[in-house]
């Protein structure tokens, strides 16, 4: 185990001396110095993922039903493992990044979480030749994720999951990403984008067909699509419960 000061946490150099190896440079020509990414993260570059789900854990869990949250976390490390990245709760937080964070539409659920429980299956470098996914292996794992999540969610039935890291599944995804923010954020989209030009999949409003409802399609989708080499079809990409995730040819790069 390692203390870090917090101003240490992104600092490459800090790294380097304190853990050789822990974190990788960035020595493309070009780019900025300093620009580093964690070396177990590496896997991530070209990733099939074959489940990736994450929950919210209140902080009351913490104080007033340990025996109950250890007992469910160790219920879900039986099919699958999972963690806890206690720097992604913001219970206990300082007073002014509360209420900085608490301006913008982040599911409420967050300001009470002590950490995100993130529990995934995936194989890296899929798509490489002599790397295709094994897709029924896939599949068992996506099964095993789900199942590692279930005593999780179970615990933490007002909950909800972090947007960034969630399950492309994930059930009543409204509540579960915006919380009680959702409405006002289906208004704003209604008022600013009737036509849903901006879509993203369980992205506001993409509940509704063609995003939002319109009397006509807007025809400035179907000119974009037509007239611009940046919008292409989309593309298939297979999780492993057998269901496939819709991705553009020309979306290549994923980050976290």
């Amino acid at each position: 185990m390692l203390t870090v000061p917090s101003g240490s946490l992104w600092d490459q150099d800090f790294w380097d001396a304190a853990r050789p190896g822990l974190v990788r440079g960035d020595h493309r020509p070009g780019q900025p110095s300093g620009q580093f990414w964690w070396a177990t993260d590496a896997g991530q570059v070209a990733q099939y993922l074959h489940g990736f789900q994450s929950r919210w854990l209140p902080g009351r869990l913490f104080r007033d039903s340990a025996d109950e949250l250890a007992a469910a976390l160790f219920a879900a490390s039986r099919p699958w493992p999972v963690s806890l990245h206690l720097n992604k709760g913001l219970a206990g937080a300082a007073g002014e990044a509360v209420a900085r964070d608490r301006s913008t539409l982040i599911n409420p659920v967050a300001f009470d979480a002590a950490a995100l429980v993130i529990t995934a299956s995936g194989q890296p470098q899929a798509g490489v030749p002599g790397h295709q996914p094994d897709l029924a292996l896939a599949a068992a794992r996506a099964r095993q994720v789900a199942a590692a999540m279930e005593p999780i969610r179970a615990l933490t039935p007002a909950s909800g999951s972090y947007p960034n890291q969630a399950d492309y599944f994930e059930p009543d995804w409204q509540r579960s990403l915006w919380g009680a923010n959702y409405p006002r954020l289906l208004k704003i989209k209604q008022a600013y984008d009737p036509h849903g030009l901006f879509r993203v999949h369980h992205g506001v409003g993409s509940e509704q067909p063609g995003g939002q409802p319109a009397a006509q399609p807007d025809p400035r989708i179907a000119n974009a699509a037509a007239h611009s080499p940046t919008i292409r079809p989309p593309v298939a990409r297979c999780l492993g419960n057998g269901r496939a995730t819709a991705t553009t040819s020309s979306a290549r790069r994923v980050t976290t």
